[in-house]
């Protein structure tokens, strides 16, 4: 999924050898058109994978071989591929970049798991980007580690929402199986003074699906996973179930609820 290039200077010795290339030909003689081609393919390539913010003398040989190549000698090409691997020089230092390969290209550029989830659940929406971004750069483990905590703030809601209120110990210092059983009991109760009916129907779908998912986070993901034991860590297909399970769960949540929005999943009406 990922080539890793160790330093820009992959990128120094190919800008080297082009300009190499060009200072070895006549400097006075105009680029043909085969050599312009090649040599803005090699610009372009340049800038989609290190220069998104440019450099001024990259920019400049670009416009030229758009839209003035004709007038652009070997000996130019040689001085201006000179100062674009002085540039890159100056800004390289001892850094490292990834290339994403394009499998894992959808991981980046796609954010979190949809606009529902985003605006119902910002704090889980940076967790999930992080996991998203750990996921494209080949490390599953910590791409489930995020999940887990997009899941954790989706969970703290759902537990003020559904009748933890004012607790002796604040919801986000609580453990999970303590907040999910709470959550639990709290509907079950609730729900069995409900009529039969859409709304009880529609609670008990719900709640069902989320307090057996929460379950199974808890037990087969979260507490392998953080206590390191045998199977906490996880290789991309495992990473990727996980994914698509809290996604589905983020969606749920977010279809009733968001980040401090003050519910109350268990009062009467709130299913209608």
């Amino acid at each position: 999924m990922m080539e890793k290039l160790h330093t820009f200077y992959k990128f120094l010795e190919d800008i080297e050898e082009q300009r190499a290339r060009m200072a070895s030909l006549t400097q006075d003689e105009a680029l043909d058109g085969g050599l312009a081609q090649h040599l803005r393919g090699r610009a372009n390539y340049w800038r989609h994978h290190m220069l998104k913010h440019g450099f001024i003398e990259l920019d400049q040989l670009l416009l030229q071989l758009d839209q003035d190549s004709r007038n652009l000698t070997h000996g130019v090409a040689a001085d201006r591929l000179g100062q674009i691997a002085k540039a890159f020089r100056e800004v390289s230092g001892n850094r490292e970049i990834y290339v994403v390969g394009r499998s894992g290209c959808a991981y980046v550029e796609r954010s979190g798991f949809g606009p529902e989830v985003q605006v119902a659940f910002p704090a889980s929406h940076v967790e999930i980007n992080a996991a998203r971004h750990c996921y494209a750069l080949g490390q599953p483990t910590a791409c489930v580690f995020h999940l887990m905590r997009a899941v954790e703030h989706g969970l703290r809601e759902l537990a003020a929402c559904s009748g933890i209120t004012n607790p002796k110990v604040a919801i986000e210092f609580q453990f999970w199986n303590e907040l999910i059983e709470q959550v639990d009991r709290n509907y079950r109760t609730a729900t069995m003074q409900w009529s039969k009916g859409a709304e009880k129907s529609a609670a008990l779908a719900f709640f069902g699906a989320t307090v057996s998912s929460l379950y199974g986070f808890k037990d087969d993901v979260r507490n392998i996973l953080m206590h390191a034991r045998t199977g906490g860590l996880y290789d991309e297909a495992r990473a990727l179930s996980v994914m698509g399970q809290v996604e589905t769960f983020m969606k749920r949540l977010a279809s009733r609820i968001s980040e401090n929005c003050g519910a109350d999943l268990l009062a009467p009406g709130a299913w209608t």
